[in-house]
């Protein structure tokens, strides 16, 4: 009976196997592809987990890949792991978070009451 081929040494991915050898997995975590590099410096600025803020970062996607082609143009050697950590730094997701409201963030405070609130009289 053949081994399982997804343990280590398994025959999945390439030769030698291993789940971090697949195509899928490598070409994710090369420092080529922005999305991975960008999931890293938010990792690496305790924005990597589940909450409302990780995601309001998250979706800040789109605006640094904006300002990454801007100072490419300045700077074609420029790198975007050396846009995210030099030119936007670790207070850019700390200040433009502090910026945003609530319901920028996730946060449905009155989803599920009125506006108005009423206290009880003693």
């Amino acid at each position: 009976m053949a081994g399982n081929p997804f343990l280590p040494g398994g025959s999945y991915g390439w030769p030698g196997g291993g789940a971090y050898e697949t195509p899928f997995v490598r070409d994710y975590l090369s420092p080529d592809v922005p999305r991975g590099e960008y999931e890293t410096y938010l990792t690496n600025n305790n924005l990597g987990g589940l909450t409302r803020r990780d995601d309001a970062a998250r979706g800040m996607y789109d605006r640094t890949q904006s300002g990454y082609q801007a100072a490419v143009l300045q700077n074609p050697m420029l790198t975007y792991r050396d846009y995210l950590n030099t030119h936007l730094g670790a207070d850019f997701f700390q200040n433009a978070l502090a910026g945003m409201t609530p319901n920028q963030l996730g946060d449905r405070p009155n989803m599920w009451t009125g506006r108005a609130r009423t206290v009880a009289r003693a």
